[in-house]
């Protein structure tokens, strides 16, 4: 009969190599992963941004108050960067629901700038579903339309929002949903100059403003997890662009 004092050896070793190959399947596992995290960081430190852990609580306080039909701290930002712009600061991360169970993504890649030269009113702007290409055309495009209207419809009455139509203005009417919680500040901040510049926009992107914050963020594909660099650099300039577009006064002007 084996000694029980070897057996406890045995036992141990066998557990031993249980976890070190565990550790090395682990290891295997995640190696593209961290390879693909680590090109993602290398390029965007190319393009000007530096990571943020933990995120500003200022940061984390304005994109809260630009989804008033979310709860607070409801929103937890995860893979923050930061790069300065003119007039401003420009933050890229991905917003996920924490109450949800596993976490329920938001939003991948959304590019937000803060600037002392915006003064905006609570202003959402989603694009309208006949508006987003070949989705808008047929009777599957037509169904899906009337449930994303149906979600605008909830996201307006979950966050107390009104919408705000231009009837003056049909191309951008058809184009976008407005939503705001004052829509006589919404009209008159929303200038025919204005609304040229958010109609520049692709077709599934989605503008939300308030005071010095605004962001730009798409229908992203949750599982993808990690956004595509070309897709972020033209975001951000499509946000510079439209801080000017929407500042009070030019950025370029100074203090």
């Amino acid at each position: 009969m084996m000694n029980s004092g070897l057996e406890v050896v045995l036992i141990i070793l066998l557990v031993t190599i249980l976890l070190v190959a565990l550790a090395l399947l682990n290891n295997r596992l995640s190696s593209p992963r961290r390879a693909r995290a680590a090109s993602r960081q290398e390029a965007l430190f190319g393009l000007g941004f530096t990571p943020l852990d933990p995120p500003p609580t200022g940061l984390v306080e304005r994109i809260v108050a630009l989804q008033p039909h979310r709860s607070q701290g409801q929103i937890t930002l995860r893979d923050v960067y930061e790069r300065p712009v003119t007039g401003g600061r420009a933050y890229l991360f991905d917003s996920v629901d924490a109450d949800s169970d596993g976490g329920l993504w938001l939003g991948s890649g959304t590019l937000a700038i803060v600037s002392k030269y915006l003064r905006c009113p609570v202003i959402v702007v989603l694009p309208r579903p006949q508006a987003r290409g070949p989705l808008g055309q047929g009777p599957l495009g037509h169904m899906v339309g009337g449930l994303l209207e149906r979600a605008y419809d909830l996201v307006t009455e979950r966050g107390g929002l009104v919408r705000t139509s231009f009837p003056d203005d049909i191309e951008f009417d058809e184009r976008f949903a407005i939503l705001g919680t004052d829509a006589g500040a919404v009209e008159a901040f929303l200038t025919p100059a204005r609304r040229t510049a958010l109609l520049t926009l692709p077709q599934d992107v989605v503008v939300v403003a308030r005071d010095d914050t605004v962001t730009l963020s798409a229908y992203a594909t949750p599982s993808a997890g990690v956004t595509d660099i070309e897709q972020v650099q033209s975001r951000r300039e499509l946000a510079e662009a439209l801080l000017v577009a929407l500042a009070a006064r030019s950025p370029s002007d100074g203090a």
